[in-house]
């Protein structure tokens, strides 16, 4: 090739010795494991999923909530299940057992004139003609479903105990995915699942499936989940004598190019019959090259037309599409968690946003026993990413590469300072917020369960009440909520509090940015994964400095395109609101300019006691009480 090769380097191909059930080290483990609480660890195509969907709903016809932190992967997992099902068995069997909720889903119910609500309850509550059945939601379906108020003819079902005792099997899938926040829905279905259980109940068992895992030691032991109770499950992963692989022999390219250009070399080796794929970091690169892609295939692809190439992203997303049906994908961080793509052996990709996202994507390529190539572009360097361009070799096993990963992730997020230890195999840790949040979620559905009178639903509120006032996390949330809640003219601040609470999106919080003459509202996360830099200014003595990041464009280039500050409006104690310019969207960096100005608006001796409870609030939780945020929501006091 005539590109600026880096550095290049093969994973060899690895694989699992299967049993004679045709079962991995890791599948045998889930399906023999009696534990509450099973976390496992295994590489992309290991078969996590399969063991779920083939062997227990089917051989052992056990009812499963398998849960996905996006919609993409909600309708890829559902898709493939489904076509699996129907094709192994019938359509009928498929029709009945296998169940899909998410927004694409509801929109459904509602054009064919059904009940969203009531066909979900149903799904969820009702019974299968077979007896087994797997519902695939994502976190803020099911959530709706949780915190909404269910129709009277509805009534005894709808609470979250309920829910708990009406599955075998509770399944988060790439639940290293889930931030501090949105772990708060999957938190308080474990910690109220272990008092269930502790009360003699029989309940879900719940699975945290991931192949860059985080560590949820801390936070389980905060829950006061006993760890005997917490089952870790790893897949052996062989280089040798293994009788099933995952993956072929991987060759990674690290080129300091563009994709463009990557993509023109390629296209003169690449086989016309294979399939590509080419990965984004930002959506901004995406809908500007997608054109460009698309015609450089094209013009390198006599045979070929617009017809098989899919553009893939969170703008273009269609739910009814076939992924596998394509032999070009041009796509944003969307197909990173989980999504299968078949035959697929020529990857070019963008590095990523950490060493995880860095994990997953090349994991896309290479599966069985194929052989194949990932090219990733960095015309820098990520700092997390140096370690492998100066590796001494020219080849690095799966093993160790996960582990050198995973490293490199704990020192990104300041978790890990000592040196390295092939016995890593975490990527993040949870802060103390999640527990916090956690207990503001059940706090949010006691509120909501208080306005169904039904015997049974008394009697799960009267448990779920004794678990939040006996936690320590609740117990010190009650003292802050009670004390401002009873203060006069604050409705305004609890609503808005509320509102950012129970939207399981990210803390960082949403912005609006400006394109050109039009303003939108985006989330920061978004931005920072959809975008190629973001820039904020800050009012105040670092007025006009500027954040943001690019591989392609200049500081001055950013701050003259398309995006100028932003600003967020605020609601304070006693019905007031404000304005904050912000410069870096870090959570802590907001809260202290908002407790700031808190402090001077209400400079008083007789306003300290609720400022100080309105403080402590906001920065155990790191939920910022917001104007017009996405979701609008009520609760009820529950003292």
């Amino acid at each position: 090739m005539t590109l600026n090769i880096l550095k290049s380097i093969t994973i060899p191909a690895h694989g699992v010795q299967m049993n004679a059930m045709g079962l991995s080290k890791m599948q045998q483990k889930i399906i023999d494991s009696e534990s509450p609480f099973i976390i496992v660890s295994a590489p992309t195509g290991s078969g996590k999923s399969f063991v779920i969907i083939n062997h227990l709903l089917k051989e052992q016809k056990k009812k499963i909530l398998f849960i996905a932190p996006t919609k993409a992967l909600v309708n890829n997992l559902y898709q493939s299940s489904y076509n699996y099902i129907k094709d192994r068995y019938s359509q009928s069997y498929a029709d009945d057992v296998v169940k899909v909720h998410n927004q694409d889903a509801s929109q459904s119910y509602r054009d064919n004139g059904l009940n969203v609500i009531k066909t979900k309850v149903n799904d969820i509550w009702g019974s299968s003609v077979s007896g087994e059945r797997i519902v695939f939601s994502t976190l803020e379906s099911l959530s709706y479903i949780l915190l909404n108020k269910i129709k009277q003819s509805h009534m005894g079902h709808g609470n979250i105990l309920s829910l708990l005792t009406e599955f075998d099997y509770i399944v988060f899938d790439e639940f290293h995915s889930l931030d501090s926040k949105s772990f708060s829905l999957a938190g308080s279905m474990a910690i109220l699942g272990n008092q269930l259980k502790k009360e003699g109940n029989t309940v879900s068992q719940f699975l945290f499936l991931s192949a860059t895992p985080i560590d949820l030691t801390n936070y389980f032991s905060g829950m006061q989940i006993n760890k005997d109770d917490i089952e870790f499950i790893n897949e052996s992963i062989l280089t040798e004598n293994y009788n099933r692989s995952i993956h072929g022999n991987m060759h990674l390219h690290f080129i300091q190019e563009r994709p463009s250009n990557i993509l023109t070399e390629v296209l003169k080796i690449k086989p016309n019959n294979e399939k590509l794929v080419l990965i984004s970091d930002s959506l901004r690169n995406h809908i500007e090259y997608q054109t460009q892609y698309k015609n450089i295939w094209l013009e390198h692809n006599h045979d070929a037309h617009e017809g098989n190439v899919l553009f893939s992203s969170s703008q273009d997303y269609n739910a009814n599409v076939n992924i596998n049906d394509f032999s070009f994908i041009i796509a944003t961080s969307t197909v990173e968690m989980g999504v299968n793509i078949s035959d697929l052996n020529y990857l070019i990709i963008e590095p990523g946003f950490d060493p995880s996202s860095f994990l997953q994507r090349i994991g896309r390529c290479c599966r069985s026993d194929k052989e194949g190539h990932i090219y990733i572009s960095v015309p820098n360097i990520p700092e997390w990413m140096q370690f492998l361009i100066d590796y001494q070799g020219d080849t690095l096993e799966i093993n160790d590469l996960m582990a050198l990963l995973s490293y490199e992730s704990l020192k990104i997020y300041g978790i890990i300072e000592s040196s390295y230890s092939k016995d890593i195999d975490v990527f993040q840790n949870l802060n103390n917020r999640v527990n916090y949040n956690t207990m503001l979620y059940i706090y949010g559905l006691i509120s909501k369960m208080q306005k169904d009178t039904s015997t049974a639903n008394r009697i799960a509120l009267d448990k779920i009440k004794s678990l939040f006032f006996s936690n320590q996390f609740g117990q010190q949330l009650y003292r802050c909520l009670k004390n401002i809640s009873s203060t006069p003219n604050n409705q305004n601040f609890i609503k808005a509090f509320w509102d950012e609470a129970l939207n399981l999106r990210s803390f960082d919080p949403g912005i609006y940015v400006k394109f050109g003459n039009k303003i939108e509202y985006i989330s920061t996360i978004w931005a920072q994964r959809n975008m190629d830099f973001y820039s904020f200014v800050y009012i105040g003595e670092h007025k006009n400095e500027s954040l943001f990041s690019s591989p392609y464009l200049t500081k001055k280039e950013a701050l003259n395109d398309k995006i100028t500050s932003f600003l967020r409006n605020v609601v304070y104690p006693y019905n007031k609101e404000g304005s904050i310019e912000i410069y870096k969207n870090n959570v802590n960096i907001i809260l202290n300019e908002y407790i700031k100005r808190l402090n001077h608006i209400y400079n008083r001796p007789q306003y300290k006691p609720i400022i100080n409870d309105v403080g402590r609030l906001l920065k155990i939780t790191g939920n910022i009480p917001y104007v017009n945020t996405e979701i609008t929501t009520e609760c009820t006091e529950i003292f």
